[in-house]
């Protein structure tokens, strides 16, 4: 399960430090290898939400984006050149914390 923060701008990113959704991944052990503060996008099923005391939404049967897990533990994915603005990702861009 991956625990990620929703955040839309380089702001909120620095910002972030609990996650706001969590995300079961299934059938895909290499998805173990993203590591914290690295974007990834992901594809699931929206299975709820909590609307208090903080907004969390909660996915399940996700699958991580290829070419955002790393081939290697501990050899982090560059973003942009070292940027570490989210990626636009339908329907959401998250970022894990």
């Amino acid at each position: 399960m991956l625990k990620i923060a929703f955040v839309t701008s380089d702001a909120e990113f620095d910002a972030a430090t609990t996650p706001n959704m969590d995300v079961k991944v299934v059938g895909q052990p290499d998805a173990a290898r993203v590591e914290k503060d690295s974007a990834v996008h992901f594809t699931g099923t929206l299975v709820g939400y909590d609307p208090e005391p903080a907004f969390f939404l909660h996915w399940d049967k996700a699958k991580v984006k290829e070419e955002d897990i790393p081939k290697e533990k501990g050899r982090r994915k560059s973003l942009r050149c070292g940027s570490r603005r989210p990626v636009s990702q339908s329907p959401s861009p998250p970022n894990q914390v």
